[in-house]
C-alpha cells in the first residue's frame, strides 16, 4: 500500500510494502513511544511479545518502519494508553471518551472504523 504526501516515501522493513509518515506528527512518535514504554517500565521485547510480534519487532519500528493503525492500538492498548498518546504525546488533545467508545464497539466494528481510517490516510 502507498501513502501520498510531501515526503518521500519509505521502505517498510518487515513487511516489505511501501508507506510512509503521512501524519504532521509523524516525526515524534517514536520519541513519544520511547517516553511511554520508560514510563510503563516496559522494555521492547516485551512489549514485542504482548502484541504478539517477533521479540525485536518493536526495536525495529523505533528505528526504521511505521507499523499499521492496528499496531498502533495494540501497542497503545498494552501501555494504557491511547493512540492520540503516541502522535501528540501527553499534551496532545483528550480521546479518552472516543477511545472508551471504541474500545466498546465490537471487533468487527473496530476492523471497519479501522479500514475508513486507512481509507482516509490514503487521500
Amino acid at each position: 500500500m502507498e501513502y501520498t504526501a510531501n515526503k518521500s516515501t519509505q521502505y517498510c522493513a518487515l513487511d516489505e510494502t511501501k508507506c510512509m509518515d503521512y501524519y504532521p506528527r509523524m516525526e515524534t512518535w517514536r520519541k513519544n513511544l520511547k517516553d511511554q514504554m520508560d514510563k510503563k517500565g516496559v522494555t521492547a521485547r516485551a512489549l514485542s511479545l504482548a502484541i504478539g510480534k517477533s521479540p525485536d519487532y518493536v526495536n525495529k519500528m523505533l528505528k526504521n518502519f511505521t507499523p499499521t493503525i492496528e499496531v498502533f492500538s495494540a501497542i497503545s492498548h498494552e501501555l494504557g494508553s491511547n493512540v492520540g498518546d503516541l502522535f501528540y504525546g501527553s499534551d496532545g488533545p483528550d480521546h479518552s471518551q472516543l477511545i472508551k467508545d471504541f474500545n466498546q464497539l465490537s471487533d468487527d466494528d473496530k476492523k471497519v472504523i479501522l479500514r475508513m481510517i486507512d481509507g482516509f490516510s490514503q487521500k
